[in-house]
């Protein structure tokens, strides 16, 4: 009984302490001097993956300017990314170093600063940087982690208390 009683707590907890992922903006500084900025979250949701690349569409514009498309791809094709904006018929191509770890349908990013090479002539590459924007946002149950933990030690207390009595 103790033991289910202590792994439903611990379940309960864990459940509890899950947070939102942390939000990130993306910037690149193309050689050229344009620069696009978008947001994410440091682990994103692919619309589309495979084993060389992830898609990720609609993205929220960090300046309202760019707001359609961005592939990232594995070192094994050549790192970096690819970012479409549909509606001003802009692309932005490059390579370089991958920039996510993890899988193509598990990605996670880290804040950090990275050398990319163009792959145009209208791409001739830039620094891309990513930027911490802050803790993520707490979840719904955030500063309520403890209470089944707390629930859980009163239970273990009262038992022990409930064995020590003697029997009438």
């Amino acid at each position: 009984m103790r033991k289910k009683l202590a792994a439903a707590c611990l379940a309960a907890t864990m459940l509890a302490a899950s947070a939102a992922a942390e939000p990130l903006t993306f910037t690149y500084s193309q050689v050229n001097g344009r620069v696009l900025s978008f947001a994410l979250d440091s682990n994103p949701a692919p619309l589309f993956n495979d084993s060389g690349f992830f898609r990720i569409e609609q993205l929220p514009s960090a300046d309202g300017t760019f707001n359609d498309a961005v592939q990232f791809y594995t070192a094994d094709n050549a790192g970096g990314f690819l970012y479409t904006d549909y509606r001003n018929a802009r692309r932005a191509s490059n390579s370089g170093p991958q920039l996510f770890t993890g899988s193509t349908a598990a990605p996670q990013f880290s804040p950090g600063t990275f050398t990319l090479f163009g792959s145009s002539a209208a791409d001739r590459g830039g620094t891309f940087s990513i930027v911490s924007n802050g803790p993520a946002a707490p979840g719904p149950l955030a500063g309520v982690g403890f209470l089944p933990a707390l629930a859980g030690l009163a239970s273990l207390a009262a038992l022990r208390i409930r064995r020590r009595e003697p029997a009438a």
